[in-house]
């Protein structure tokens, strides 16, 4: 193989490499919420559960994918005989506006126990302290029934870390 043979090779090889690199780079970003998180929440004063107005307070984990997509579990605390406790699954998505996670996400709320399906919150992401990921956020409700105020918040499980 002749000098301009070996040059004309490794000029192609770095050419694919890079295309390579940046179609996977374009195939999507990976959520910098993605991972398992615990939350908590005080609702203050919700007329969701009886007509009159309570408090309710949860604990729970959430597991968010590289989609924005998630899952999770909690435990709902209330004042009301018969339910003090109540387990619940909850499921939904965020996407952040204008694309940007500085700007905040617009995330959507499933609760299937209550029958309540695409609950509005909006979302800021906090701590980013490790690359792309954060290890904290916190939502409020835009449009959950119940004049329900919420503040719930977020906390990564692994911090500084994306798992």
């Amino acid at each position: 193989m002749n000098y301009f043979s070996k040059t004309h090779l490794r000029s192609w090889t770095t050419l694919a490499m890079v295309v390579t690199l940046h179609t996977a780079a374009a195939a999507g970003p990976t959520s910098p919420l993605r991972g398992t998180w615990s939350f908590s929440q005080f609702v203050p004063s919700t007329t969701l559960l009886t007509g009159s107005p309570v408090p309710l307070t949860a604990v729970g984990t959430l597991v968010m994918d590289a989609q924005q997509r998630f899952i999770g579990h909690g435990v709902f605390n209330t004042p009301i005989e018969g339910q003090q406790t109540i387990e619940l699954d909850l499921d939904g998505s965020c996407a952040a506006r204008g694309g940007r996670s500085t700007n905040g996400y617009d995330c959507t709320f499933n609760f299937p126990a209550f029958n309540l399906e695409n609950i509005r919150r909006y979302c800021v992401p906090m701590a980013r302290s490790h690359g792309r990921c954060y290890d904290e956020f916190r939502c409020v409700n835009i449009d959950e029934p119940g004049a329900t105020v919420v503040l719930a918040e977020f906390v990564r499980q692994r911090s500084g870390t994306c798992e």
